[in-house]
């Protein structure tokens, strides 16, 4: 009889595992990174937050594709996040992503609040831009809510890639504005290197590392300007930092490697 009672067991369909809901940062700026499920595939269906999820996998944040085996993945993943309020907000609060690649969306109770990039037909990647989005009043009032991204990827890198934030959008504008500050002032302060090795070039032209070395600091300090996030932002319309990137490593590779 117990084998009997065993073998019926066996054949029910899998419960699905409970989930706690997290709970959502208040006072300060901090790190959602446990709680998130993640599954691959389509459905807009997976914005809602009735969808049940318990069957997908659990993962930790920042999870890109590569890192949970799915380096080979070129097309839609989804992350779904459920977190728990026991009192209404009346502060401003906002979502931070550092970096998703390459396209992505966000829902918060079914309700899109923004995004990067764009889908396919039209794919364009925006990988590497950090943007932050206000979080609805209606998503912080009592009870449990549910935060979903929706990400596409045509590239070898795809995912939520660095940690995602949640806190006062006012801390998260401050702790963006003194990183601003920081790369502006290095670029400053390269930019009068650069002035100053031109003017010893201009002395003595035929100190060409002078001049090789007023390149490179203007290439650096144009680096630190692009990586403001605002600025990020904008140029990253035209351009996609990663394939950027995989630009300058394959020129670099070839200028730099080697000779037999």
């Amino acid at each position: 009889m117990l084998a009997l009672l065993l073998a019926v067991a066996a054949t029910l369909p899998a419960a699905q595992a409970p989930q706690t809901p997290q709970p959502f940062p208040r006072s300060a700026v901090a790190e959602l990174g446990t709680g998130w499920r993640f599954a691959v595939g389509d459905s807009a269906a997976w914005a809602s937050p009735g969808h049940p999820d318990g069957t997908w996998r659990a993962v930790q944040v920042p999870a890109s594709w590569s890192s949970l085996g799915l380096a080979d993945l070129r097309g839609f993943g989804w992350y779904r996040l459920r977190y728990q309020i026991d009192t209404a907000y009346t502060e401003p609060m906002g979502l931070r992503f550092q970096s998703v690649a390459t396209a992505y969306e966000v829902f918060l109770d079914g309700r899109r609040i923004g995004g990067f990039g764009d889908f396919p037909p039209g794919y364009r990647p925006r990988s590497g831009v950090p943007a932050t989005f206000a979080v609805p009043a209606a998503a912080l009032t009592r009870g449990e809510h549910v935060l979903a991204v929706r990400v596409y990827s045509d590239e070898r890198v795809g995912g939520i890639d660095r940690p995602v934030l949640a806190g006062p959008a006012e801390s998260l504008r401050a702790a963006e504005s003194v990183l601003s500050a920081c790369l502006l002032g290095a670029a400053f302060l390269l930019l009068g290197l650069a002035i100053t090795e031109a003017f010893f070039w201009a002395r003595r032209p035929e100190a060409t590392e002078h001049l090789a070395f007023f390149g490179f600091v203007v290439a650096l300090a144009l680096l630190f300007i692009l990586w403001v996030p605002s600025v990020r932002a904008e140029v990253s319309a035209g351009m996609d930092f990663y394939r950027l990137h995989l630009l300058f490593s394959g020129v670099a590779a070839a200028v730099f490697a080697p000779r037999r």
